[in-house]
This record gives C-alpha cells, sequence and structure tokens, in this order.
C-alpha cells in the first residue's frame, strides 16, 4: 500500500471514529476509505503501432506475455495486473466478461473486434511491486478506426497518468500524436514522453531526436519536460520509465480535493449542529420545515432550467462549435487529399475522426463546464431567498454559496474527465456522469458521423484512382464531404447535448437535494436529543466541540499541512 494511501485510510478512520464517539452521521468518509482501498492507478502506455510499446513492458516483466509484431487489426488495448491465479478476462462490447486460460491470448487478440479491452492477470512479482499501478497496452494510434477510438475515449476517462512512446525511426511527434498529447492535457492529466530504440540510431542521432522533441514539447505546452531515452540493450529500461511516475503524488491528486470537501461539509454538519443544540425546538422545526420548501422549489425548478439552458446553449454554441470544426477540416483538405491518395480510406476517416474528436473534447468540454456553472447559479439564486427565512440555526457562513462552490468544483473536474473511479465512488459522487456524457457524447456522434460521410467516399476515392489533379479531388471534399460531416455533426452534437443538459440538471439539483437532506437529518438528531436529553444538552455541545476540535488537527496535519 502506497505511504499516501496509509495516511488517508488512517486520517479517515480517525475521523470516522470522532464522529461515532460524538454520534454524529458520516458524511460520506467511509464511502471515500472504501473506494481508496480498492483505487487503481491506470497508466496507459501509448504511441503509434510500432513504438515498441509491447516490447518494453514484456522486458519489464522478464518474460514475452505480450504478442510483438501483431497487425494493428488485432490490437486490444490490455490491462495488467497481479494476480496469484494467472488468467485473462474478455470484456466485450456489452460489459459482459469471458475468462480464458493465459495461454490464448493469441486467440482474443484474433477476434479483437469482439472485446472493448482485456485484464491479464499475471503471477509476476514486477507487477505487484507496482501495485496500485496498473500498466496498460494500448493499440497504436494507426490501428483500426473503431478501436483505436475506442480505446482512446475509454482510457482519457480512466488513465491517471500516460507513457507516451516514441520510435527513433520517427524522429519528431507525429500531428496525430501531439493531437492525443493535447487531448490528455485538456482532461487535467500529464504524460511521461520515452523515445524508444535509442540502439537503431548512433548515439548523435538520439540526441539530436530527443532534443527535438523536448523542444516541440516546450513549444507545444509551455515547459520543459524530460524525454526518457530507451534500448533494447537496458535490461530495466521500464523501470526507469517507471520511476519517473509519481504513483504518491498521482495518487493525491485523485483523492485529496474530494477529502476536503469532505472534511468541509463535516465541519459545517457539526458546527449547525452545535448551534442548533442552542436554540429552541420551534426554531429548529422552522429551519427544517424551510429545508423542505427549498427541496420542493429545487424540484419545482428543473424543467424551467432545462428549457433555459437549452435555449442559452443548444443553438448557437453548438453551431460555433461545428463551425470550427469545418474550418479545421477544411484548412486540413490538403493533406486529407494526400491521406486518401497513398494511405487509402482507412487512414483517411480515421484522420477525419481524429480531428472531429479533438475539436469535440476541446470546445465540449468548456461548454458543459459553463452549462453547469449556469445550472448552479440558477439553483443558487433560488435558494437563497430560501436561506433568508432561517437564519436563527447555525449553517455555516452563507452556507447556499459554500454548498455551491463544492457542487461547482465537482463538476468542474467530471467534466474534464474523471481519473479511474469505481461504480461505489459513482455512487458517492453524483456528478460523475456528467463526464462520462461527455464521453459518451464523442463515443456515439463520431461512428454516427463517419457512417454518414462514408456515402461520399467511393466517388472521391475512384477520382483519386483516376489519377485525376489533386486539386479536383480537394473540391470533392470541400464540395460535398465536408458539408456532409458538418450537418450530421449539427445534428447529433445538439441531440447529444440537449440529452446531457437534462441529466445535469437532474444530477446538480440532486446533489443540492443531498446537502439539504444531510442538514436536515443532523437537525432532526438535534431536535430529538434536546426532547431525550433536555438535561445533558452541554454535554453534547462540549462532544460536538471536542470532536470538531479533533477533526480540525487531523485535517491540519494530513490535508493541509502544506499550503
Amino acid at each position: 500500500m502506497l505511504r499516501t494511501t496509509k495516511m488517508y485510510v488512517s486520517y479517515l478512520d480517525s475521523v470516522l471514529r470522532e464522529l461515532n464517539n460524538s454520534g454524529t452521521h458520516d458524511k460520506g468518509a467511509a464511502a471515500l476509505k472504501e473506494e481508496m482501498l480498492q483505487a487503481e492507478l491506470v497508466i496507459p502506455v501509448v504511441g503509434l503501432f510500432s513504438a515498441g510499446k509491447s516490447t518494453l513492458i514484456n522486458r519489464f516483466l522478464g518474460r514475452n506475455y505480450l504478442p510483438v509484431g501483431i497487425t494493428p487489426e488485432t490490437s486490444l488495448a490490455t490491462e495488467l495486473r497481479y494476480g496469484i491465479g494467472e488468467r485473462i478476462e474478455g470484456i466485450k462490447k456489452d460489459g459482459s466478461v469471458v475468462t480464458h486460460n493465459i495461454e490464448e491470448i493469441h486467440k482474443i487478440k484474433d477476434n479483437a473486434s469482439e472485446y472493448r479491452y482485456i485484464r491479464v492477470f499475471l503471477n509476476n512479482e514486477k507487477l505487484k511491486a507496482i501495485e496500485p499501478l496498473v500498466i496498460v497496452d494500448m493499440p497504436g494510434f494507426d490501428s483500426p478506426l473503431d478501436l483505436h477510438n475506442q480505446a482512446i475515449l475509454n482510457y482519457l476517462a480512466k488513465g491517471v497518468h500516460y507513457i507516451v512512446v516514441v520510435s527513433v525511426e520517427e524522429g519528431e511527434i507525429t500531428k496525430s500524436l501531439l493531437r492525443r498529447l493535447y487531448e490528455i492535457k485538456m482532461v487535467g492529466k500529464d504524460f511521461t514522453m520515452v523515445l524508444n530504440k535509442a540502439d537503431l540510431r548512433s548515439e548523435s542521432e538520439v540526441t539530436e531526436i530527443k532534443d527535438r522533441i523536448k523542444d516541440e514539447l516546450r513549444t507545444e505546452f509551455d515547459e520543459d519536460k524530460d524525454v526518457v531515452v530507451t534500448s533494447i540493450l537496458e535490461p530495466q529500461v521500464f523501470e526507469r520509465v517507471l520511476n519517473s511516475v509519481n504513483p504518491e503524488e498521482l495518487f493525491k491528486s485523485v483523492f485529496l480535493e474530494r477529502l476536503k470537501i469532505n472534511y468541509f461539509e463535516t465541519v459545517e454538519s457539526l458546527n449547525m449542529m452545535i448551534s442548533a443544540l442552542k436554540h429552541s425546538e420551534d426554531e429548529i422545526k422552522s429551519a427544517i420545515e424551510n429545508m423542505d420548501e427549498s427541496i420542493k422549489k429545487i424540484e419545482e425548478r428543473k424543467s424551467q432550467v432545462i428549457s433555459d439552458i437549452k435555449i442559452r446553449y443548444s443553438n448557437v454554441k453548438v453551431d460555433d462549435i461545428v463551425r470550427t470544426i469545418k474550418m479545421e477540416l477544411e484548412n486540413s483538405a490538403d493533406e486529407l487529399v494526400d491521406i486518401i491518395i497513398y494511405s487509402g480510406e482507412k487512414a483517411f476517416m480515421a484522420e477525419v475522426a481524429d480531428i472531429i474528436r479533438f475539436n469535440l473534447l476541446n470546445h465540449l468540454g468548456d461548454l458543459l463546464e459553463d452549462i453547469s456553472g449556469d445550472i448552479i447559479r440558477d439553483i443558487n439564486f433560488e435558494l437563497k431567498r430560501i436561506e433568508r427565512k432561517i437564519p436563527e440555526i447555525y449553517l455555516g457562513y452563507t452556507w447556499i454559496e459554500k454548498v455551491s462552490d463544492r457542487i461547482r468544483t465537482t463538476f468542474k473536474r467530471f467534466t474534464k474527465a474523471i481519473s479511474n473511479r469505481t461504480e461505489n465512488a459513482r455512487k458517492v459522487a453524483k456528478g460523475a456522469s456528467t463526464a462520462f456524457g461527455l464521453m459518451a457524447i464523442l463515443t456515439n456522434i463520431i461512428p454516427s458521423i463517419i457512417e454518414a460521410a462514408i456515402f461520399f467516399l467511393p466517388m472521391i476515392i475512384s477520382k483519386a484512382f483516376e489519377k485525376i489533379q489533386k486539386s479536383r479531388i480537394r473540391d470533392k471534399l470541400v464540395e460535398d464531404f465536408i458539408p456532409s460531416v458538418e450537418a450530421k455533426l449539427k445534428e447529433q452534437v445538439r441531440l447529444y447535448l440537449n440529452e446531457t443538459i437534462e441529466e445535469m440538471v437532474d444530477e446538480i439539483s440532486c446533489e443540492y437535494e443531498k446537502q439539504l437532506e444531510q442538514k436536515k437529518r443532523d437537525l432532526k438528531t438535534v431536535e430529538r436529543e434536546k426532547r431525550e436529553k433536555i438535561n445533558e444538552i452541554e454535554k453534547l455541545i462540549s462532544a460536538y466541540e471536542q470532536a470538531l476540535k479533533n477533526i480540525q488537527e487531523l485535517a491540519n496535519e494530513v490535508l493541509f499541512r502544506e499550503e
């Protein structure tokens, strides 16, 4: 277990003990602890088909578990986990799991189109030693379109850090790879760059390529990133790559903010209960009634909020995004013509999908963040009118603002995409599906667009084979193909955006309601205690104050010690 995991779990154990001793309800600490104990830090290893990813990983494992030299059509995302009982689990497109013997990996790869990804469990000490890191051997960027998009979108959500492998034979960061790096950054993740197969070039050539890649990264991302040079001559090369990944910091990046949110909710609850004990039963009852009114108002406002947000965003904003994608395709027309002529239909459609996905991820992420902000502001405005009716009971200074800030922070993180989250975690934080909503939009839209656009390909490709002038092929692209993509994009983006808006309004409303229900439950606990323990009020206040003091000291030591 990581040192950070032990520290955070110990902290939550102490918080739960304090809450239990004071008779206070848990605000999600137990569920958060369970999620931490089950957490995996997924590390996708990405690059072009021939970059040498599988060979690097096999050398790390000390045995050729992963097939090398297979065709792009048989490439499949492969998660490597430690397990005493060695086996392969194939996860099919419907979510069902098929178990195979470890020797059957070639058989599964030959039927790659049947699976979303596979999990390989190996009784390997090196995999055990790096837990909770989970290495994923990803399909090459030049794999077939469906496998390529499926894997990229799946692991944009699941991955917490990426190892990007470039071969010296490539010699540079390709445009396709650069888009992947931008996507990684867009969703708030980072990557380690590896320059592989150094044994195929002279030392001076390798140094030149490494410096060129570092310069490209500095230009594009305005940061100095190291490039780890690897060679088949180095037996422990992948250990060196993994050592550049700091699992302690990765775990912290996944859980620290959520621990702080849990802390603030716990402190706010204890403060409210202390204050409530100092007020009359009538005042407490009035506060509970006003919270019921707040919940009712939220439910009543849902339909109007959905309508307002759709009017505000569904047409103009979608048109703006689609117009940007159209311009990007038009600006890439010459390159797309070359791909049609020299690389064929699959490569052409992969490049089109690449451009669409990159721009959708970029602009839709920002748009969903804006939408969640507007939804929160609309609900916030309604609740503030009710908040003024219950000033007698301490709910924390401007408690509606505090709740809104926490929800805003949560949804901002989720709309950018989420790190590896379990089903249990999604129950803890309802906002999770917003980011999955973004991934769902991309997953559903891109195949639909490509399917519609394929209608125009035969006439374009046939012209290419007739070896007519490039300019005429380009005209066909600009006049027929790109407008067809534009029309389908408008239809599909608007459809899925409207569905996502409804889901977001529902989830954000539910989050407010959950917060209000928690406060109601705490107030009802105080109400009962005032009736049943009328002679022990001071003792109860003292117990809550002591729990509050102890939890604050724990948080200062664990959560805020670097601030």
